[in-house]
């Protein structure tokens, strides 16, 4: 072989190699990637309660009336659960509602003179259902209310309807 035909192979051979090389390089680098890190936040919304919804009934037509004494009147009472989610119901408590010393009338919304809210006993006063109610649904509970049988003359309470109150915790 000649020295020029040499040169020219050994010439190819360089070129050859270096476009090998160059080859490799470039699909080396479309395997190449870079790393990182990050971060980011983000919430949730905790709801909060409704109030309950406290329901008393009226007394049976014709049933029984409060006379100094006697067992007294049940009355149905519901509690239900209006938010969106279950919760627990604790206590369920009952009273006779009072202006001052004196009972208050459903008919004028107003404390009768002489008529005392302690006469009127309601029990129980506090239950504890300790229970939990989901959403919409409701806790029923009877509450009694009698006249108690005091040592003087209750004639100023005839024909009050005592309200009472009841809530629901």
């Amino acid at each position: 072989m000649s020295k020029g035909m040499f040169s020219k192979l050994l010439r190819k051979k360089r070129v050859l190699v270096g476009l090998t090389v160059a080859m490799l390089a470039v699909a080396g680098g479309a395997f190449a990637y870079f790393t990182s890190s990050g971060s980011g936040t983000g919430r949730a919304y905790v709801g909060t309660p409704t109030a309950w919804e406290v329901k008393v009934e009226p007394p049976n037509p014709g049933g029984v009336y409060l006379y100094p004494g006697s067992e007294g009147e049940k009355l149905p009472v519901f509690v239900k659960n209006t938010s969106g989610g279950t919760m627990r119901l604790h206590t369920v408590t009952a009273a006779p509602e009072a202006e001052g010393l004196n009972v208050v009338t459903a008919s004028t919304g107003k404390g009768v003179p002489g008529c005392l809210a302690s006469w009127f006993k309601v029990e129980p006063k506090v239950a504890n259902p300790e229970q939990e109610v989901p959403s919409g649904e409701q806790f029923g509970e009877w509450v009694t209310v009698a006249l108690e049988n005091a040592p003087v003359d209750q004639t100023v309470c005839q024909g009050v309807e005592p309200v009472v109150t009841v809530n629901a915790s």
